[in-house]
């Protein structure tokens, strides 16, 4: 076991299942909703329509049930045909700037499902 100066490395081989990778990608999504601070929370919210959740998709290895798992894991509930975080007022593209969130989920996406 290698060491590491913030503890143990963390396993990257695939099991068979997607728990790490659920986890870990809902980590990034939801720290992402953190930061873009409280005032797009508390003012109502934040929705994912179809054209981001398809990019969602798309960085997640086009797997729905699993875009769909790491929503979830990352605070969102599915409402009529968006998924929100509280009421859902607000698009997440002005609270969140996706682009560098897409190549993280790409990463982890490569770590956890090598081909």
């Amino acid at each position: 076991m290698h060491k590491h100066e913030l503890g143990k490395i963390p396993a990257s081989r695939n099991y068979g299942n997607d728990n790490r990778l659920v986890y870990e990608a809902g980590a990034v999504l939801r720290g992402a909703v953190a930061n873009a601070g409280r005032r797009w929370l508390a003012g109502g919210g934040l929705h994912i329509n179809e054209s981001v959740y398809g990019w969602l998709k798309e960085h997640l290895d086009e797997d729905a049930h699993l875009t769909d798992r790491v929503l979830l894991e990352a605070g969102f509930v599915k409402k009529h045909h968006h998924w929100v975080v509280r009421k859902g007022a607000f698009p997440i593209t002005r609270a969140v700037d996706l682009g560098g969130i897409g190549d993280l989920l790409a990463d982890l996406v490569d770590v956890h499902r090598p081909l």
